[in-house]
């Protein structure tokens, strides 16, 4: 490695990143000392309120320590839209998965709600952690199918959503998933200039931008790499209009991996990935998201995971 002088810059980012790494380990050694139902300090998952179904509902909990991010959709259902809120800020955390039960049980609670639909093939869709999976392009083309659908009882906005996603999923077996990623980034940008007030239409339209490099928004030497401007350009102004808009604060974190911006979006980033991260059992998970979280950054990214897997 060549010599070269030690910026500001640098100077910071050494000294960030460990104080983060810190927070992180502090948060996962709770995990690993509490009793199950207050791993990494959570709220205990609360049951959802007893609403038709009983003990379908009973395996899809509400819980109390994700935020309080809203995106309110077309619904007679106050349950129904909390689900949905749930499912949109597990989504932002890339615990897909959750999210997908999340928005299931949004549309189990409420048949007519088209954006539940429209969440289910959100999540199943890829993303800069998961390639493209066949089977699950097949079941995202059948629930956008069924957004669609029930697309008359939406409003405007909503139908502009699930439109906009409906590019990125197709019927036929044979797949060329860079023209669909490509056709969803240019209906989200269209989407977000349409909707200008639509803080969550920027987040989506900026991870939309980086589905189409994965991982790979800044040269060796700290340069960004074409379309990265853009994205955090995104960001930032939804972060400056809408402080705490976690899914801004976390894609912000993956397309910022130059390190620098680390100090600003790293410690938010790691608390609520700790918050956010369930299995499949609604456990918490942290280990999952502490290691995405490091993730970020080029620099550290093999010695951090080295040592979170001490966390297991």
């Amino acid at each position: 490695m060549h010599d070269r002088a030690i910026t500001m810059k640098d100077r910071r980012a050494r000294t960030s990143f460990p104080l983060i790494l810190t927070l992180c380990a502090a948060a996962a050694c709770a995990a690993a000392a509490c009793a199950p139902e207050r791993r990494a300090g959570l709220t205990p998952a609360t049951p959802p309120p007893a609403q038709g179904g009983g003990a379908a509902a009973a395996r899809v909990p509400l819980y109390t320590d994700l935020g309080s991010h809203h995106h309110p959709v077309s619904t007679s259902s106050p349950l129904a839209q909390r689900y949905f809120d749930q499912g949109l800020t597990l989504a932002y955390g890339f615990n897909h998965e959750e999210a997908m039960r999340s928005f299931e049980e949004a549309a189990r609670l409420d048949p007519g709600m088209a954006m539940a639909h429209w969440g289910v093939a959100l999540t199943l869709g890829t993303n800069i952690n998961r390639p493209a999976d066949p089977a699950r392009n097949r079941l995202a083309f059948e629930a956008i199918q069924r957004a669609r659908a029930l697309a008359p009882r939406a409003s405007a906005a909503e139908r502009a959503y699930i439109e906009a996603l409906a590019p990125r999923y197709t019927a036929s077996a044979k797949v060329d998933q860079a023209a669909l990623n490509g056709a969803y980034a240019d209906a989200m940008r269209e989407l977000a200039r349409r909707y200008p007030g639509d803080m969550d239409a920027a987040t989506l339209y900026a991870e939309a931008m980086m589905n189409l490099r994965p991982w790979d928004y800044w040269t060796p030497d700290g340069q960004p790499q074409p379309g990265t401007p853009g994205i955090i350009a995104t960001l930032e102004e939804v972060l400056r209009r809408a402080p705490d808009h976690i899914g801004a604060v976390v894609t912000q974190s993956y397309a910022g991996n130059d390190s620098s911006h680390l100090w600003e979006v790293g410690i938010p980033v790691c608390l609520y990935g700790v918050q956010s991260g369930r299995d499949e059992k609604g456990e918490p998970d942290t280990f999952v998201y502490v290691s995405s979280l490091l993730r970020v950054t080029q620099t550290y990214a093999v010695a951090a995971l080295n040592w979170c897997n001490q966390l297991r």
